[in-house]
């Protein structure tokens, strides 16, 4: 809708500004639009700068690994529970409480995969995964160095994990970094 033509209108009509609150329906893709607000109380949808269709593929890429991201830490924080067994075989055996700690593992998984779908809570969120990647990285270096424990696996795969492992890390650090906009350790 455009703004009337009467003076009285446009003086009303002539101070706005651009402003990017609007409804999030779904949190991790963003909004095609920005508000422009008039000081009378009137918004009106005011398309910015068209994104091209690359970007916008971009943009889609981007939010699908998000999702995969996070669903891999949910799916294996799940299995925790559902096979506990298959945890347990790789606790090093100088950790305490080994069923405890898989349960915790699983559980801190499953919420920190959660919440990095979440906007507010993506960045933390990301700092926890990457703690917990390295809190469970003694596991993978005990596999690797005790094949003879797996023998349903291949010793290379077991050493194999362990530059996965940093990868995944390199992937949750992608998250860590401020949104556009954005500034501080603790923006969110």
């Amino acid at each position: 809708m455009n703004p009337p033509r009467g003076t009285e209108a446009r003086e009303g009509r002539d101070s706005c500004e651009i402003t990017t609150e609007y409804p999030r329906i779904f949190p991790i893709l963003p909004p095609p639009a920005k508000v422009r607000k008039y000081v009378d109380g009137m918004s009106q949808a005011q398309p910015v700068k068209s994104q091209s269709l690359n970007a916008q593929i971009i943009r889609a890429l981007v939010a699908l690994f998000k999702i995969a991201f996070a669903g891999i830490f949910v799916f294996s924080g799940v299995n925790h529970f559902l096979h506990p067994e298959i945890f347990l075989r790789i606790m090093p055996p100088y950790l305490p409480l080994h069923r405890e700690l898989v349960y915790l593992s699983g559980a801190l998984e499953v919420v920190l995969g959660l919440l990095l779908l979440v906007p507010k809570t993506s960045r933390t969120a990301a700092w926890g995964l990457i703690a917990l990647l390295v809190a469970v990285f003694p596991a993978n270096i005990f596999m690797a160095t005790h094949p003879e424990q797996y023998p349903d696996m291949y010793p290379f795969l077991l050493w194999l994990r362990l530059p996965l492992q940093g990868l995944l890390v390199a992937w949750a650090w992608a998250y860590t970094r401020p949104r556009r906009g954005q500034t501080g350790v603790l923006a969110f």
